[in-house]
């Protein structure tokens, strides 16, 4: 059974709208409409010198990136104005951190527009691991994929290009011996603007190290097309210093230490799950589990009698491993996937409080209403799939599932989802209770749910799956 649908796709879906809009960031900044006839040429030794409007720029701003071990870089660009006549405003932020060898990343994307709307990404490689979080405070999930089809340009392609600059000295920069330069919009190519700017370039490998831009809006404004003032901020720093990519703790870890089949077809990873076909028997699935799984801490939770209706579970520390498989031709599909109560999805924003006034008696809070069904479009969860009465802590997790907390007891729980779910027409394929962990799983034409229950003290953790079944 393949369930690359949810996370996979939506991975990949996302990193083709970052590469898109990043494109569009870089169109939107300054284009070069020739070099203008005379100016300061400036430039620095042994560069070419420009010659009319077929010039090149003397300065390669992404020089040397590639001859380093690690560095980060911050950029940003602001656009205030107004756009036919209507104020404008809107701002891109690119934050991204790189160790060159072997290739590792962490890039924040975030634009902010003055009608409020924003784009964030964040975009992790570690390895062959692809992590997005597409939402600032989101869920962050990831698949193993070898193609670096993510990998975020670096600002520096993006700064508007320099045909000459003064030089105003030497000076140290974040650790760095650079050369000082200024320049102006004729230097940019522009006419009729005021623009000023300074870069800072190291003496070794040509490296930008810092790039200031303010430019000015047209000095008469006619109330026709895009009328702003432009900034734009560009700096690199931690130089050679960044050892190593962590992967942030929001950050749902792929699956990728736990063993396939040596003869699983299509094998897929991504966080908390993984997926295969293989013509082994359930018996033979067993037994490569129960063999290489408890080297690696996990134990069996009992004596278990596989076929294609009866799921393994292995549990270690607070963790439970579930190997499902069902019955494609000849050989069967197998999922596996991993609950964690540490995988718990960030708590909606809470409302400010209400700083009481002097003399004003403060408003009693609202009282508790019944919490709905399921918002599909967030949960990703079939419409008949019902929410436990007084769930708290609910979390949706980017279209894969839901979790959630509730005091009630573990038996209530798992009744309520037995009653509801039966009634609702879906068939209980397997149900595994082990005292502190109820798994269950459940099959409704070609779709499977996974539900599973763990006590934690005064709290339950419910944690509801979904996946295609071919």
């Amino acid at each position: 059974m393949k369930t690359s649908g949810p996370s996979t796709s939506k991975v990949r879906w996302i990193i083709g709208a970052l590469l898109a809009f990043l494109f569009l960031i870089g169109c939107n900044l300054l284009s070069n409409p020739g070099l203008p006839a005379g100016g300061k040429n400036l430039t620095p030794a042994g560069s070419p010198q420009p010659a009319g409007r077929a010039a090149t720029p003397v300065f390669d701003f992404t020089a040397g990136l590639d001859q380093l071990h690690s560095y980060h870089v911050e950029f940003q660009e602001t656009e205030k104005g107004q756009l036919d006549g209507k104020p404008y405003e809107t701002r891109n932020t690119i934050s991204r951190s790189v160790v060159v060898q072997p290739y590792a990343e962490d890039s924040t994307v975030d634009n902010l527009h003055v009608d409020g709307s924003q784009f964030f990404l964040q975009f992790i490689r570690i390895g062959d691991a692809q992590y997005i979080q597409d939402k600032s405070g989101g869920t962050c999930q990831g698949i193993l994929d070898s193609q670096q089809n993510g990998q975020i340009p670096n600002p520096a392609e993006s700064l508007p290009p320099v045909y000459s600059a003064e030089k105003l000295g030497v000076e140290t920069l974040n650790g760095t011996q650079v050369t000082h330069y200024r320049f102006d919009a004729q230097a940019l190519g522009l006419r009729a603007r005021t623009a000023t700017g300074e870069m800072w370039l190291a003496d070794q490998g040509g490296l930008v190290v810092k790039y200031q831009l303010e430019i000015q809006p047209p000095n008469q404004l006619t109330g026709k097309g895009l009328e702003i003032q432009r900034s734009i901020q560009y700096e690199l720093s931690e130089i050679n210093q960044i050892d190593q990519i962590a992967l942030p703790s929001i950050c749902i870890p792929v699956l990728n230490d736990i063993p396939a089949m040596p003869d699983a077809v299509d094998l897929e990873r991504s966080s908390a799950s993984m997926s295969f076909t293989t013509p082994s028997s359930p018996s033979q699935i067993a037994t490569f589990y129960d063999q290489k799984l408890p080297p690696l801490g996990w134990n069996s939770t009992a004596q278990q009698n596989p076929s294609p209706q009866k799921n393994l579970v292995y549990t270690r520390n607070q963790q439970t491993l579930m190997v499902s498989f069902f019955q494609d031709g000849s050989g069967l599909d197998v999922e596996i996937m991993l609950t964690d109560p540490a995988y718990q999805y960030p708590t909606p924003e809470t409302l400010p409080t209400e700083t009481p006034q002097p003399g004003v008696t403060p408003s009693p809070p609202p009282t508790p209403q019944a919490t709905p069904t399921f918002d599909l479009a967030q949960s990703g969860l079939p419409q008949d799939v019902p929410l436990y009465p007084g769930a708290s802590n609910i979390q949706a997790a980017n279209g894969m599932g839901i979790s959630f907390q509730t005091g009630d007891s573990l038996d209530q729980v798992a009744k309520f989802y037995t009653d509801n779910l039966k009634s609702a027409g879906w068939q209980l394929a397997n149900n595994n209770n082990m005292g502190k962990v109820v798994i269950q799983t459940w099959l409704k034409g070609t779709t499977i749910l996974n539900l599973n229950i763990q006590d934690q003290q005064a709290q339950r953790m419910v944690t509801i799956m979904t996946a295609a079944k071919p």
